[in-house]
């Protein structure tokens, strides 16, 4: 019985790792700071297993070069984490929603320890990011996760022969970064409409008090 598929079977599963480890790392509910290390890595070997059948046609053969080996890796990992951080910047926006509608509420001083972030954060910005996190996996959000997992492998397919596509990374991390923010401004838009109208509205009083006469 020969063992030669070994070598092929292995350098697969460790580039489908490579990728599909650097997203989980990032990924909002399983990749924050309050989960252990060790369990995002088990999650990430299973998850890796679990996708090795629907992935591993898109592989083709181990290069002959170490060289060509540590290209391919540094490729998976570097799209894995760029993905990873795109999915982030969406949470992100959560953060900096919840930080300006404290501000408009006067709770900007109000801090509680937000687990999705590993520190403290306004109330808002905390109670946001785990309601969020809730709803990920309520909702499953967390399946279409993992169905961007494989069709990252046809929007940046594994290939030695070009390096990292450095164009369509810019323009997708422009994308995200304004999305995110547009999301943020529609979330803060009710408050910061109040904040606008409750200051005009003192400051419409400052200029009439004096003029009130008291009988």
């Amino acid at each position: 019985m020969t063992l030669s598929f070994l070598p092929q079977l292995a350098f697969v599963y460790l580039l489908i790792f490579s990728r599909i480890g650097a997203i989980v790392m990032l990924m909002p509910g399983i990749g924050e700071t309050y989960i252990s290390a060790r369990i995002r890595l088990v999650f990430a070997l299973l998850l890796t297993l679990v996708f090795y059948p629907i992935l591993s046609s898109n592989f083709a053969v181990v290069p002959d070069a170490l060289g060509g080996i540590f290209i391919l890796l540094f490729q998976e990992v570097m799209i894995g984490l760029f993905i990873g951080a795109s999915i982030k910047l969406f949470m992100t926006a959560l953060g900096i929603a919840g930080m300006v509608v404290s501000m408009q509420t006067g709770l900007g001083s109000a801090m509680s320890f937000d687990p999705t972030q590993g520190s403290q954060a306004p109330f808002f910005a905390t109670l946001l990011n785990l309601m969020a996190v809730t709803l990920i996996f309520i909702t499953d959000i967390h399946h279409l996760f993992f169905r961007a997992m494989i069709d990252s492998y046809t929007l940046f397919p594994t290939n030695s022969s070009n390096f990292l596509p450095i164009g369509d990374f810019a323009q997708m991390a422009m994308n995200s970064i304004s999305a995110s923010f547009y999301l943020a401004l529609q979330l803060t838009a009710p408050f910061l409409l109040y904040g606008v109208v409750f200051n005009v509205s003192l400051g419409i009083l400052a200029k009439l008090m004096p003029q009130i006469q008291i009988q």
